[in-house]
């Protein structure tokens, strides 16, 4: 069976959140992927046990003194590296590296975590994304999910075609479904949905494709 979603106009403001989280979890995946040893270490550093509110509190404390000392060296020992020749590349890496580490105490001590960008970020991207969505060229267009591969057809112009091994990513949150083939990124909504229903494309998905993320949760 096709599985298939006739495109209209998305104007509700309340998709943001999905929108943005869809973002977050894909910028996670593609860090995760290309440095898998740092997130293997952020994992386990972040994995401990769960602690009361005061603890917390006193951890917070305790990394922002932590950034605190660390930027101090770390401006202690560039300004000198960079100004003096004689200095030696050593204090020049030692500097970056207290800069560096700095930066992760104060993420730590603001409950962003460590090398995660916080969700305010994708904020805007999730906007822009959003406005895009409203345009009435939306209208009329189709995205089918078929057996061999998945078509959009744009309410004017040529259809394209794309493979089930070249989907990067697909997202399902509880009201969209979001997939990226490396050149676009599409946006669904499950009601858009007039052709088959929702649990019968989901059992197509995670047949056609590994790259199936559940957000629902």
């Amino acid at each position: 069976m096709d599985y298939v979603f006739e495109l209209e106009p998305v104007t509700d403001e309340a998709l943001l959140p999905q929108l943005s989280g869809v973002l977050q979890a894909r910028t996670e995946l593609v860090s995760r992927a290309k440095y898998p040893r740092m997130w293997r270490t952020a994992d386990r550093l972040g994995s401990g046990p769960r602690v009361s509110p005061e603890v917390k509190r006193q951890r917070k404390v305790r990394y922002r003194i932590y950034g605190a000392a660390l930027l101090a060296l770390g401006v202690f020992l560039l300004i000198p590296a960079a100004t003096n020749p004689n200095a030696g590349l050593l204090p020049m890496i030692v500097g970056a590296l207290s800069l560096f580490m700095s930066l992760q105490a104060f993420r730590w001590s603001s409950d962003k975590g460590l090398f995660k960008t916080p969700a305010a970020d994708f904020e805007k991207p999730a906007r822009q994304l959003l406005d895009g969505l409203a345009a009435p060229g939306r209208q009329g267009g189709r995205v089918t999910f078929a057996n061999a591969g998945i078509e959009l057809k744009p309410s004017e112009g040529e259809a394209a075609g794309v493979d089930y091994r070249d989907v990067d990513f697909l997202f399902e949150t509880a009201d969209l479904i979001v997939f990226t083939d490396g050149k676009r990124i599409i946006v669904l909504r499950k009601h858009e949905l007039s052709n088959g229903n929702l649990d019968g494309w989901r059992e197509l998905i995670v047949k056609k494709t590994k790259n199936y993320i559940d957000l629902r949760a």
